[in-house]
């Protein structure tokens, strides 16, 4: 790989080009726009998780100062009945299905005066009956219990494996409900534009929104321009088309005005997608020396009211085997119905609750036989001359099997082990600290697919001013793509980082994209953006080649020019030659994979815990990291740092607790505590590199390897702290202090 040695090209430690800007307070959000005669929009939402709607009054909504329309779920429904054929509708025409969920609206030329308005509508319900404990719908229904979605995945036959082993493990293991709390709410603002729509969001997926309100709106997706400028974290929770993307959209055509919608925080408790919230009842069968022979897993996923995204579960099911030898698999994923928020994606998807429960269930071995945690993990390993590794795994979409591509998961074990000086930390386990503390630790491999969806779209062009612009559909919430993408760029085209203009994801300029999730960015539309580059560069050097009267073979590109063995040409020079013939120099690629790209490593979490108060501490966190070739280390670094944070509050804090009624009993955060900086540890990072072949970049993502094994490693460092003392299983998350502390008293030692 080409690099522009200390300029800022791959594998330079390159400041983040964004931050000055946004330091400054120079950030451009949906709700820092200025948009004259902008309408602000605002949902009544139901007070009850499941009920009819008998009727609605507007006790004088309509006739406040300022407010220009208010609409009901049944006046929409009349009036545009295509906006319900579509899954969930924008506002609840008939049933509501949890709290939180949109029943009427207003519209003012102020939020405060349209939240005024709300206030004066008067809603009649008639409850009917709450599903909420996915486990209690499932015993009291058996297989008529209310799916949303029932399969079953794996290889091979378990049920001969589990009757010939020496040992087998039965485990009820649980992730409780939680959802990711950007910075930025969800935010989205629709303007009428000719015959369609010009919209700005913040969206992980401006080209989703775009299909999605195209088709909501009958509109040809072409009337629909979707620009995701600067996005306050994503972390998953903004992707896809949200019932407020769809109102917002109808009524700024209707009326013919801007409309914006931004949540409050209590509305992103409410009604912005939830996750995790699994529950699963996994058996695991082995010989008496600790290989693994089989594991067999039934999850039930509490999906809330609707279809969960993204096969949220399949997700899960298929990261559990991770990085270890199994002779068969199987495992069934149950999408049970509840009167909740919908379920989707969070910063790791299903990968943090799979390899929570495979690595729980090699630490009950461990316990079990007596063998080393360590050890039972180097016993089952991949090995690296195995690689390409067919897992035999169907892929999550049944687009084929999973092979990992490449790997040496010993070294991540060995290097970690290494690092954490395990055996120190075994010597000061054997006496509590002065407080009465206990020393746990934890350990926890991973694999995860990245690079996920099918494609991404890349475009480059020459500015007039001799600049080169990249843009691609891939936007940013907060990860770095203008310093990525910009290295990868002056890598490609042997230019400085002052010569590269990056671009907002904007459908206009790119015309397809799939977006930004799934540890996807750097593998998908890094590479697309790689393509072009190459592509913009042979036009170039063509170009420059026909003015010079040079082979293009003989010329070659450095910081704003183009070099030849006599002289050369400014770029600047060349892009006005080729815009006063009526001309632009523009390239486009998509990167379209066979297969995505797998990261993996090993995390070890050294803990201290109070037997008494449940209070944890993390006191050293080793972290070791393979993602392939490293664009920008300075990222790269801060990614997995920022991953740990949300595996410290997985573990250890987060919980969207229900009561019977379907009432969210923990929707401030004065009950849903986030982790601070005194709760996450700065993490020792330590990198491995096998290059990934299946992308010109050799890359693997990296944004979510910081969170997938965490949960796991804090887990098994806590319950390692109590074992001495006749502690539990850690058999469920998070590990609240109350839990802890039933955790040290329940008295099952071996």
């Amino acid at each position: 790989m080409p690099s522009v040695k200390n300029r800022g090209g791959i594998g330079d430690d390159l400041l983040r080009l964004e931050d000055d800007r946004l330091l400054k307070g120079q950030g451009r959000f949906v709700g820092d726009m200025r948009v004259p005669h902008v309408l602000e929009l605002a949902v009544l939402r139901s007070l009850h998780a499941h009920a009819e709607i008998v009727s609605i009054e507007d006790r004088g909504a309509s006739a406040l100062p300022g407010v220009v329309h208010v609409v009901t779920g049944a006046q929409l429904q009349e009036e545009a009945p295509g906006l319900f054929a579509l899954g969930q509708p924008p506002l609840v025409a008939g049933e509501t299905l949890y709290v939180g969920q949109g029943v009427a609206a207003a519209l003012a030329e102020d939020r405060y005066v349209a939240e005024d308005a709300l206030e004066k509508l008067f809603v009649r319900y008639r409850r009917l009956p709450v599903l909420s404990d996915v486990e209690r719908i499932v015993e009291e229904s058996g297989e008529a219990a209310v799916t949303l979605g029932d399969s079953v995945i794996g290889f091979g036959e378990v049920e001969p494996l589990f009757a010939a082993a020496d040992i087998v493990l039965e485990e009820r293991l649980a992730i409780g409900r939680a959802t990711a709390q950007p910075l930025e709410g969800r935010a989205i603002l629709a303007m009428p534009e000719g015959e369609g729509l010009l919209v700005y969001a913040a969206t992980q997926g401006p080209h989703g929104l775009r299909q999605g309100l195209a088709k909501a709106l009958s509109l040809a997706p072409e009337l629909v321009r979707v620009v995701a400028q600067d996005v306050g974290g994503g972390f998953g929770v903004k992707n896809g088309v949200y019932p407020d993307d769809i109102l917002v959209a109808y009524l700024a055509l209707k009326l013919q005005r801007p409309v914006r919608f931004q949540e409050d925080r209590r509305e992103h408790f409410l009604s912005t997608v939830h996750s995790r919230a699994q529950v699963h009842r996994i058996r695991v069968a082995a010989r008496r020396d600790g290989t693994l022979l089989a594991v067999d897993d039934d999850i039930l996923l509490d999906a809330g009211a609707y279809q969960a995204r993204v096969g949220y579960g399949r997700t899960t099911a298929v990261t559990i085997p991770g990085p270890y030898h199994l002779s068969a698999y199987r495992c069934r994923i149950r999408d049970v119905h509840t009167h909740k928020v919908p379920v989707g994606p969070y910063r790791g998807a299903g990968r943090p609750e799979g390899n929570f429960v495979m690595e729980r269930m090699l630490d009950a071995l461990s316990r079990r036989l007596g063998i080393d945690r360590a050890e039972i993990r180097r016993r089952n390993l991949i090995e690296p001359h195995e690689m390409p590794y067919d897992t035999r795994i169907p892929d999550r979409n049944g687009n084929g099997v999973i092979v990992y591509d490449s790997g040496d998961y010993p070294l991540a074990l060995e290097t970690a082990l290494k690092a954490a000086d395990i055996e120190t930390w075994r010597e000061r386990q054997k006496a509590p600290l002065p407080d009465g503390r206990r020393i746990g630790v934890g350990i926890a491999m991973f694999t995860e697919d990245t690079g996920v969806a099918p494609f991404e779209m890349g475009v480059v062009d020459l500015l007039e001013d001799g600049r080169i612009r990249i843009a691609s559909g891939s936007p940013a919430q907060g990860q770095g793509h203008e310093t990525t993408f910009t290295q990868i760029a002056c890598s490609a085209l042997s230019q400085t980082p002052g010569q590269i203009v990056y671009a907002d994801t904007d459908t206009a300029l790119v015309p397809a994209g799939i977006g930004t999730f799934g540890s996807r960015a750097t593998v998908m539309a890094g590479s697309a953006v790689h393509l072009a580059c190459k592509k913009l560069e042979d036009m170039v050097l063509t170009e420059a080649g026909a003015i010079l009267g040079e082979a293009k073979e003989r010329l070659s590109l450095s910081p704003g020019r183009v070099d030849a063995p006599q002289g050369g040409l400014q770029l600047r020079d060349l892009a006005a030659s080729i815009e006063a013939k009526g001309e632009h120099l523009r390239a486009e690629a998509v990167f379209r994979p066979e297969q995505p790209t797998y990261a993996d490593g090993c995390h070890i979490a050294m803990v201290a815990v109070d037997p008494l108060t449940g209070s944890v501490e993390i006191l050293k966190y080793i972290i070791v990291d393979d993602c392939g070739n490293v664009i920008s280390p300075r990222l790269v670094d801060g990614q997995i740092q920022g991953g740990l944070a949300f595996g410290v509050a997985a573990a250890l804090l987060e919980e969207l607790v229900y009561d019977n009624q379907g009432q969210l009993l923990t929707g401030s955060f004065m009950d849903y505590p986030l982790p601070t900086a005194l709760d996450v540890p700065a993490a020792e990072i330590h990198h491995l590199c096998s290059p990934s072949p299946r992308n010109p970049l050799g890359v693997k993502g990296v944004g979510e390897g910081g969170t997938v094994p965490a949960l796991a490693a804090i887990a098994g460092a806590v319950e390692d702290a109590l074992l001495p003392i006749g502690g539990g299983m850690a058999r469920q998350l998070p590990l609240t202090p109350e839990r802890v502390v039933r955790l040290a008293s329940a008295n099952e030692r071996q």
